[in-house]
């Protein structure tokens, strides 16, 4: 039997001082004899670009894209359009992580010994207990971890026939990707979580947003207006492409904005999340007023 190929995107965006211990995690805990692995450097302002040249060098599995566009979403629409190799597994990792032993082995087992899945989910390691309260959560409900995923070869031909592209500047990729696993790209037909199975032996480490409110108060804060804005995005997404289908989707969220009834959206009355909503929602409403303004506006 022929050894079974693989493919990474990783995705970096000013990760410097950690891109270099995630592959070098990969490299530890996986065999990367059949797997090729890109990194999706985008919009970098650091050297993180200048630091994976400099594993590359020494890994000839690993290769180095540096995308101008600072957005995840876009990085995996360049992944997965232009730069995927034919493979049979094709997984997904946040260059802020790195992945436990074993754990790559373990997606790709839950992929071939579950033909009927879209998506395997890896799930935060018990060594983090801070940790623990997202664990249980995905464990027992279900969902993808953005930090750590995998998809099927014959979902990601399928994707790809179907041009199917992420919104520029959506915050939610892998709750949309998940979505589009549940729905096996069909919107407008039954909702299936069992198409996602999240794998227990499949574990990632990562820096949690309640550790980083202690080390650095402002990326607390600026993770949790981005947590807000992903909620409102995916309530958006939802509901267009449930109504209208894939076609649909929208290549921008600026286009997200004025497809979707956004005078409907209204804040979330708890303490964590009331005041960051306010203001995600005021974002959203001035970014579409300039990209109004900008399409109304007269030629000189």
């Amino acid at each position: 039997m022929s050894q079974r190929t693989r493919s990474m995107g990783i995705f970096a965006h000013n990760e410097s001082s950690l891109i270099r211990n995630c592959l070098e995690q990969i490299a530890q805990h996986a065999d990367c004899s059949a797997m090729s692995v890109f990194v999706l450097a985008n919009g970098c302002t650091d050297d993180t670009v200048e630091h994976a040249r400099a594993f590359a060098k020494n890994h000839s599995w690993v290769h180095v894209e540096d995308i101008q566009v600072g957005d995840k979403s876009n990085a995996w629409n360049v992944y997965m359009h232009e730069l995927a190799p034919d493979a049979d597994t094709h997984f997904f990792h946040d260059g802020d992580c790195g992945v436990m032993a074993g754990s790559l082995d373990a997606l790709e087992r839950a992929l071939t010994d579950r033909p009927d899945v879209r998506a395997v989910s890896a799930v935060p390691s018990r060594s983090i207990p801070s940790t623990g309260a997202f664990r249980r959560h995905l464990l027992s409900e279900g969902g993808l971890a953005g930090n750590l995923y995998a998809l099927p070869r014959n979902f990601v031909e399928r994707i790809r026939a179907q041009s199917v592209h992420l919104p520029v500047g959506f915050i939610g990729d892998d709750s949309l990707v998940g979505a589009l696993a549940c729905w096996d790209l069909d919107p407008r037909s039954e909702w299936d979580t069992s198409r996602i199975f999240v794998c227990e032996a499949a574990e990632f480490v990562y820096e949690p947003l309640v550790d980083a409110l202690l080390r650095k108060p402002s990326f607390y804060l600026r993770r949790k207006r981005r947590y807000s804005l992903r909620h409102f995005q995916n309530r958006m997404i939802g509901d267009l492409l449930t109504e209208h289908g894939l076609g649909a989707m929208p290549r921008s969220v600026t286009e997200l904005y004025r497809a979707s009834h956004i005078e409907k959206l209204r804040p979330r009355f708890s303490v964590g999340n009331f005041l960051f909503d306010r203001q995600a929602l005021h974002g959203v409403r001035q970014s579409l007023r300039d990209a109004t303004s900008q399409t109304t506006a007269p030629h000189a």
